[in-house]
């Protein structure tokens, strides 16, 4: 027998294992970065809202997104009619596609007959997660001048006229209409509803004229304009 009989048995030159040292153990954990947490900052800045002699409620509000740097895609408020004994006698929700960061958006509607609320509430819809999104984006920036009340023939209500401008086109992809919202106030300047149209979206620097017949808006002292991203 060679000389290597009396050898531990697994010790000999040919019986190493392919491969090399153990990996040294680690106390770091696997993964990567934990997803970035965004949060939304929506507020209802405005609202009103009254009921007329037939009984239709106007309501009015203004959605603004107070983030510099996030947007939300389709955030809604939801308008809940009361009556005194906390029944319900009116709900709707208000969608929009998107609220891009510093924008403010409007909801105006003529509610039906016998919708005939003591208090109505605007609250938005909580959001889930994946509505919020990091974003640069810019809306456009409209003004409304010109305005005036035009007498009507055959008692009508008179229409409101004025013209809606392209100040600024920001940098997302501009709709066909401009939206136009009318704010009625009363003589203390306290909000009591609203009226909404959209005529075709002005170039940047030129305006587009419009016309509003609120038929069934609330007795008013006073009325503001505004546009917006339809």
């Amino acid at each position: 027998n060679g000389e290597g009989a009396d050898d531990e048995p697994g010790v000999g030159a040919g019986d190493e294992g392919a491969g090399g040292d153990a990996p040294a153990a680690s106390d770091d954990p696997a993964g990567g970065e934990a997803p970035e947490e965004l949060t939304a900052d929506l507020e209802i800045v405005e609202s009103g809202w009254s009921v007329n002699d037939d009984g239709r409620m106007s309501y009015v509000f203004a959605l603004r997104n107070n983030s510099d740097d996030v947007k939300v895609k389709f955030p809604t408020v939801n308008i809940v009619g009361r009556a005194d004994d906390d029944t319900i006698v009116y709900t709707r929700e208000e969608l929009f596609t998107c609220i891009y960061p510093g924008e403010t958006l409007w909801g105006a509607t003529i509610a039906g007959e016998n919708a005939n609320p003591d208090d109505v509430e605007f609250s938005i819809v909580p959001l889930r997660d994946d509505q919020v999104v990091r974003s640069d984006e810019k809306p456009p920036l409209y003004s409304v001048s010109n305005l005036a009340v035009v007498d009507s023939e055959y008692g009508l209500t008179p229409p409101i006229t004025g013209e809606v401008s392209l100040l600024e086109e920001g940098n997302v992809e501009l709709e066909k209409d401009v939206a136009i919202v009318l704010v009625f106030m009363d003589e203390d300047g306290t909000v009591i509803g609203g009226e909404f149209t959209s005529v075709n979206n002005p170039r940047l620097g030129e305006s587009m004229p419009f016309s509003v017949y609120p038929h069934s808006c609330p007795d008013y002292s006073s009325y503001e304009a505004y546009g917006f991203r339809y």
